[in-house]
């Protein structure tokens, strides 16, 4: 029989809310199944800071094998059995968590642009970033370099006065905690992520929508009444992030599946008749 860990957070992804829940799956077994499941804006994020924790090339690898099964999947947004229209990343960061997808984000002093590294020949989009940051020279820069993503020449000029240049693996580069700590130093008000590929600009634009829903939250000691409020803080710049081509042909249900299991790494999203979509936003059962 599963046991179940329902867990209360505010923000998007278990990680982003709690990292205290991140210690109590430290101490399962490696291997150890576990089912995560319910809301979909949730399930996403949470299953992409797993698949990353578990390739740290560390002796904290946290290595568990993740099922998500299609009978447990929630999400009224964009309603799972309609036919996908438009590209899959850029309609998963609108419509659930309110993330802007631009060609010109509103630029200041107040803004912070993430710059994850590019693929060989990423070129056109390494230059459309460098010609928006040599634009607009008051906006503060974080460099993240990934496993084959690399500083492209293009923007070498504009990584001499970066507020902080890192490396790191993975997707979503807020579950490497200096990333979130360097980003939370920057105080920014707004924050543009930009690089390739989609997956990862996906995944790092929902984690700075998270850090936004946890300032809220300590600022207000409540969560904020409209997490896509704050999602709405963070945009994604077009022409410089690789979110994909449209997806024809196949359900959002079915398209869902495929990146859980071609991207995230779960093990099965085939239905099972133990588990069911509950009340809260995210369970994980340890089975």
């Amino acid at each position: 029989m599963a046991e179940s860990e329902i867990f209360s957070t505010p923000c998007w992804s278990f990680i982003g809310g709690d990292r205290q829940i991140e210690r109590l799956l430290r101490e399962l077994p490696a291997n150890q199944p576990v089912v995560v499941r319910n809301r979909l804006a949730n399930v996403l994020p949470t299953v992409a800071n797993l698949h990353d924790l578990g390739r740290m090339r560390t002796q904290q690898a946290l290595r568990l094998t993740v099922a998500v099964p299609d009978n447990a999947l929630d999400e009224r947004a964009i309603g799972l059995d309609q036919p996908v229209a438009g590209g899959f990343y850029e309609t998963l960061l609108t419509r659930l968590y309110g993330i802007r997808v631009e060609d010109a984000p509103t630029a200041g002093a107040e803004t912070l642009l993430i710059a994850l590294g590019y693929e060989p020949g990423r070129d056109a989009e390494a230059q459309a970033l460098a010609t928006w940051l040599a634009a607009h020279p008051d906006v503060r820069v974080v460099f993240l370099l990934g496993h084959g993503l690399a500083l492209h020449p293009a923007l070498r000029p504009f990584a001499v006065e970066a507020w902080s240049a890192q490396t790191w693996e993975g997707l979503g580069a807020f579950s490497v905690p200096a990333v979130e700590e360097a980003v939370e130093e920057a105080l920014p008000e707004r924050i543009v992520v930009a690089g390739a590929p989609g997956a990862a600009v996906a995944y790092t634009a929902i984690g700075a929508a998270d850090l936004f829903i946890r300032r809220e939250t300590r600022a207000a000691g409540r969560p904020p009444a409209d997490l896509r409020a704050m999602g709405a803080r963070v945009a994604v710049l077009r022409e410089a992030s690789a979110l994909g081509a449209p997806i024809s042909g196949l359900t959002w249900r079915d398209a869902v599946r495929r990146h859980l299991e071609t991207e995230l790494g779960v093990a099965s999203t085939a239905p099972d008749p133990r588990f069911r979509v509950t009340a809260e936003a995210i369970a994980i059962d340890i089975v």
